[in-house]
C-alpha cells in the first residue's frame, strides 16, 4: 500500500473504534494543550512586563549612584559633602559625554509630612515633597493632566509651587483642573533636626496617577513635586549647588546603555572618587533588570513545560500500548499480506503511519484547546486583577513557534512509540500468523 491508502486505513480503524481511539489521543490532548497553555502564559507575563517597560520608555534609563568600596579603610562610613556627587560633576560628565545623553536630571528629598487646603482643617493627607529640576520632569515619566510643570524659573526664584498627583486633587478639590491655583498648607515633618516646617504652595500642575499592583495594600503617600532649589532651602542646603548620592540619565537614541554606563562609572572612578577612600560610583540599568527577569521568567517556563510534557511521555506510552493491542487484534490480516508477499517494510510503515495519525490527529485538538484556554485564561486574569495591574494590557497571543513545535512533537510521539509494534507487527511469521485465532 502506498501513503494515501495507509492514511486511508488509519482513519478507518479510528472510525471503527472512535472511543478506544479518543481515550488513546486523550493523553496527548491533554499533553499538548498543557504545553501550550504553560508557554504562552509564560511569554504573556514576559511580553507584558517587556512591553510595559517600553512603553514608559525607560529602557534606556540610566541611575548613577554612589556605593562603598569593599577595601574601604574608613572606621565611619557615614557620608561627608565631600564623598557626595556635585552639580559641577555633573555638568563635567555632560560636556565629556556630549551626544550620547539625551537628558539628565537629579532630585532631592525635601522631607515628608502632611498636606491641606486649611490649616485649620481636620483632613489632613500624608505626603512625600520631592525637589525636581524642569530636565527630569520633562524626560518623559510625568504625565501632565492639567496646568504646568515646575519651571527653570520656578527653580532661578526658589518659588513655593507643586505639582500634585491627580488622585489628590480629586480627593481635595473635586477635580484636577479645580486644584489649580489653589494654595496647600503643606506640614514638613524633618525629624533629622527634630523641627517642622509649615509652609503654603500654590498647585500649578496635576500629573496623572497610575495605581499599580501594590495598590490599596498600604495607606497612600501622596509623591508631589517642588523646585529643587526650594527644596534645598527647606532642607538647609545651598540653592545653587546641590549634592547628591545618586542622578539619573537617559541614553540618547542609538547609544548601547551598557557601554555608555560602564564609560560613566570609569570617567567617575578614575577621576573624581580615584582617592576617595570610602565610596565609588556605580550604575544601574533597566536593560541589565530586563535582562534578569528575562532568563528567569524563560528558566521558570522551561521547567513547567517540561512538566507539562510529563503528559505526553503517558500520552504516548498509552498509543504503544494500543497499537500493540491493535497489531495483536490484526494478527492474521498481517499473515494474509505477508503471504501476498508484503515486505516487512511494508508492514513496518503501515503501523508507524497508524500511530502517527493519532497522535497528529491528538496533537491537533491538544493545540486548539490549549490556544482557547490559553485566550481565555488572559482575559479572566484581565478581569480579576484589573485593579492591581492598573491599566496595563496582558499580551496573551500564542505562540505559533510553541504551536507548530507542538504539532510536531506530537507526530514525533507517533512515530517513536509507533516504532516497536510496528516493528513487532512486521517480524511475525507468516505461518503463524496465519495460524493465529
Amino acid at each position: 500500500m502506498n501513503l494515501i491508502e495507509n492514511i486511508a486505513v488509519a482513519f478507518n480503524g479510528i472510525k471503527s473504534n472512535k472511543m478506544r481511539s479518543f481515550l488513546t489521543m486523550l493523553g496527548i490532548i491533554i499533553g499538548i494543550s498543557a504545553v501550550i497553555l504553560i508557554t504562552t502564559l509564560g511569554t504573556m507575563i514576559q511580553n507584558t512586563f517587556t512591553g510595559t517597560i517600553d512603553d514608559l520608555g525607560v529602557t534606556n534609563l540610566v541611575q548613577v549612584m554612589l556605593q562603598s568600596k569593599p577595601n574601604s579603610t574608613r572606621e565611619q562610613m557615614w557620608m561627608n559633602q565631600s564623598d557626595l556627587i556635585s552639580d559641577t560633576m555633573i555638568e563635567r560628565m555632560k560636556e565629556r559625554f556630549g551626544d550620547e545623553i539625551e537628558s539628565v536630571w537629579v532630585t532631592t528629598s525635601a522631607g515628608r509630612g502632611t498636606i491641606n487646603n486649611d490649616v485649620n482643617n481636620d483632613d489632613d493627607f500624608a505626603v512625600s515633597l520631592t525637589g525636581q529640576t524642569t530636565e527630569g520632569l520633562e524626560a518623559g515619566l510625568t504625565d501632565l493632566l492639567e496646568g504646568r510643570l515646575i519651571s527653570d524659573e520656578d527653580n532661578a526664584k526658589m518659588r513655593y509651587v507643586i505639582n500634585i498627583p491627580s488622585d489628590l486633587a480629586e480627593t481635595m478639590f473635586g477635580s484636577s483642573r479645580a486644584a489649580l491655583g489653589q494654595v496647600v498648607t503643606v506640614n514638613i515633618n524633618q525629624g533629622w533636626q527634630a523641627s517642622t516646617n509649615i509652609m503654603d504652595f500654590t498647585v500649578v500642575g496635576v500629573y496623572e496617577y497610575e495605581a499599580g499592583m501594590m495598590s490599596g495594600l498600604f495607606s497612600r503617600t501622596y509623591e508631589c513635586d517642588i523646585p529643587i532649589a526650594t527644596a534645598r532651602r527647606l532642607t538647609g542646603g545651598d540653592p545653587n549647588e546641590g549634592y547628591y548620592q545618586y542622578f539619573n540619565l537617559i541614553g540618547a537614541q542609538g547609544v548601547s546603555v551598557s557601554e555608555l554606563s560602564a564609560d560613566i562609572v570609569e570617567f567617575f572612578n578614575n577621576g573624581f572618587y580615584k582617592n576617595n577612600d570610602a565610596y565609588q560610583v556605580t550604575t544601574y540599568t533597566m536593560e541589565d533588570d530586563l535582562a534578569t527577569i528575562n532568563s528567569a521568567l524563560s528558566l521558570v517556563g522551561f521547567i513547567l513545560g517540561m512538566i507539562a510534557g510529563v503528559s505526553l511521555l503517558v500520552g504516548g506510552i498509552g498509543v504503544m500500548n494500543i497499537m500493540l493491542v491493535s497489531v495483536t487484534e490484526r494478527t492474521r490480516e498481517i499473515g494474509v499480506r505477508k503471504a501476498l508477499g508484503a515486505p516487512n517494510t511494508a508492514i513496518r510503515f503501515q503501523f508507524i503511519v497508524e500511530s502517527v495519525i493519532l497522535c497528529t490527529i491528538g496533537g491537533i485538538i491538544g493545540v486548539i484547546l490549549g490556544v482557547i484556554l490559553a485566550i481565555a485564561t488572559g482575559e479572566i486574569m484581565m478581569l480579576v486583577l484589573a485593579d492591581q495591574l492598573g491599566g496595563i494590557t496582558l499580551r496573551s497571543n500564542p505562540s505559533a513557534g510553541a504551536i507548530a513545535i507542538s504539532v510536531g512533537f506530537s507526530m514525533a510521539i507517533g512515530v517513536f512509540f509507533g516504532y516497536y509494534p510496528a516493528n513487532k507487527a512486521a517480524k511475525l511469521d507468516p505461518i503463524d500468523a496465519l495460524r493465529y485465532e
